[in-house]
């Protein structure tokens, strides 16, 4: 009896540990109006425009809904229709915490698979939830990196269900996870096929014959995600024009990047890489030297069930690149895993001393708490940027269409990271068509904007903005792509085509062009400019000669 009590006690204080620890990781979401993660306004404008298209008649002079099979399809699908009943602004923070919400619960139901219990180790993989991946607003991919923390607990405890149930719920499961991002569900198989690998070298007599009825359920599970993916193939949209584009299939980055990647940058305003790397890799430092002397003393052990899944995750990791088949960060999504199941797999033996075990945790609750204290002073700190941007935004004329510059020259294209994708708020505040915006699957822009669609882009240059003012020039440019198959050039005729340039600065730059071209807001990043349509530019023209 007194046993019983005991437990049900210990059960009552952990659950109020995390719902504590939890209501503290989502405190930093709920208490910005945009929280800054990089790509997180892109996204979130297209699901404003998904919600709002079918009764919007400006929005439909720009895009056009495009519901179909993807790999991003579900996100989509639930959180536009939630945009129709609810202000975009708070759909995304739910967005965002259901996210942090999924990733918490799928390392709490891991380490009750593992543990046959919830205990306090698990928090320890907390650190891991504000990482680059998240920083950069990959939603997609960390609620299902969520999801597949979910799927392999449950896959774990259904080891003893007969084949046929197991198969048709998993096969579900696998669709629901391609349906969310197609990387992860990718990973997910690997980490499957890694896991039955384990089981079936653990057992006696000959390994293939132990090996292939552990494979061939797999196969069967990933038959629907396969006919989803050969669907989504077919219906995939073409690229813009016929020119061929340069791809890049592979491109790596720095080992740095990939070892500290899964950290989330703590104590910095703007995102300094080198402040970014620094910082998360002193923490890594730390964590792996405790985690390093309490295994040496045998006070840890790697459970034996997920060693082979780290061994493919850690191969992954490394052999990763930074750029693969268009797609940027590739190198930051493995890692994510690695960490993630690295932490929760770490078993506690009963020879630890209360103490030192306690330190481990509390250090590991130590960190998560000041990611959150840094990205919380970050976020508002940017939130009161963001902000200038909304009330200038006022001064654009609803429904239209706005080019996107930064004030440097040659190749220097982007401002710094966090103010990416501000620009495109306008489209939810104004109805306006941004080539940038990511489309995804979901959206694609309306016939009239042909011309200007591009799949990713840039910032145009101030180069770039003087030398297409000449028609000459725009005609040898236009319809090419610059860098790969997914950023086209859009600026070219851009007097003819924008009505609007959003001119991001890191000073107090001049009019680059005062024929064409005024001032009408700006804030301290940035400034927006209204195009003269050409009877106004020459007017403008015979003014200047005169004076």
């Amino acid at each position: 009896m007194c046993k019983t009590r005991m437990e049900w006690n210990r059960k009552r204080l952990l659950f109020g540990f995390y719902a504590l620890l939890a209501a503290a990781i989502l405190w930093p979401v709920w208490s910005v109006k945009i929280p800054a993660l990089v790509d997180y306004p892109n996204h979130l404008a297209r699901l404003y425009v998904l919600a709002e298209i079918e009764h919007n008649p400006l929005l439909q002079r720009h895009y056009r809904a495009h519901w179909s099979i993807n790999p991003y399809l579900l996100p989509d699908l639930i959180f536009s229709q939630l945009a129709k009943v609810l202000d975009i602004y708070p759909v995304g923070k739910i967005y965002i915490s259901t996210v942090l919400v999924v990733q918490m619960a799928g390392i709490l139901a891991l380490r009750k698979a593992l543990m046959g219990r919830v205990d306090a180790w698990a928090c320890v993989a907390f650190v891991v939830l504000y990482n680059v991946t998240f920083q950069f607003g990959f939603l997609n991919f960390n609620l299902a990196v969520g999801f597949s923390l979910l799927a392999l607990a449950g896959w774990m405890e259904t080891e003893s269900w007969r084949k046929g149930p197991r198969i048709v719920l998993f096969a579900a499961v696998g669709l629901v996870l391609f349906l969310t991002h197609g990387f992860v569900f990718a990973l997910f198989g690997l980490m499957l096929a890694a896991y039955e690998w384990g089981r079936a070298w653990q057992e006696g007599g000959p390994f293939l014959s132990r090996l292939v009825p552990r494979w061939l359920p797999l196969g069967m599970i990933a038959l629907p995600s396969g006919l989803a993916f050969l669907l989504w193939k077919v219906d995939e949209a073409p690229l813009p024009t016929d020119t061929k584009p340069a791809h890049i299939y592979l491109m790596y980055g720095s080992l740095l990047k990939q070892a500290t990647a899964p950290i989330s940058p703590l104590l910095i305003l703007e995102g300094s890489p080198v402040s970014h790397y620094f910082s998360s890799l002193v923490l890594l430092v730390v964590l792996s030297i405790l985690l390093v002397l309490s295994r040496s003393r045998r006070h840890f052990s790697l459970d034996h069930r997920l060693r082979w899944p780290l061994g493919a995750l850690l191969i992954l990791s490394v052999i990763t690149p930074d750029y693969f088949l268009d797609v940027a960060y590739m190198h930051t999504r493995a890692p994510v895993f690695l960490w993630l199941i690295g932490l929760i797999a770490i078993v506690p033996k009963s020879s630890i001393p209360a103490f030192f075990y306690r330190s481990l945790v509390g250090f590991a609750l130590g960190i998560v708490m000041l990611q959150l204290w840094s990205v919380h002073a970050k976020w508002a700190w940017l939130d009161g940027k963001y902000a200038e941007f909304l009330r200038a935004s006022a001064a654009i004329a609803r429904g239209s269409r706005i080019l996107t510059v930064k004030d440097a020259h040659g190749e220097d294209r982007k401002p710094p990271e966090f103010y990416w994708n501000v620009p495109v708020l306008a489209v939810i505040e104004r109805d306006a068509y941004v080539p940038t915006l990511f489309k995804m699957y979901s959206l694609r822009s309306a016939s009239a904007n042909a011309a200007i669609d591009t799949g990713h882009g840039d910032f145009v240059s101030r180069d770039d903005l003087l030398a297409s003012r000449d028609d000459k020039i725009s005609s040898e440019i236009d319809q090419k792509y610059r860098v790969n198959a997914m950023q086209r050039i859009y600026w070219a005729f851009w007097p003819k085509r924008y009505d609007f340039i959003y001119y991001a600065h890191e000073g107090a730059p001049e009019n680059p062009c005062p024929m064409l071209i005024e001032p009408i807001e700006k804030g301290s990043f940035f400034q927006i400019f209204r195009i003269h349509d050409r009877s106004e530019s020459a007017q403008k023209t015979t003014e200047l000669m005169d004076r």
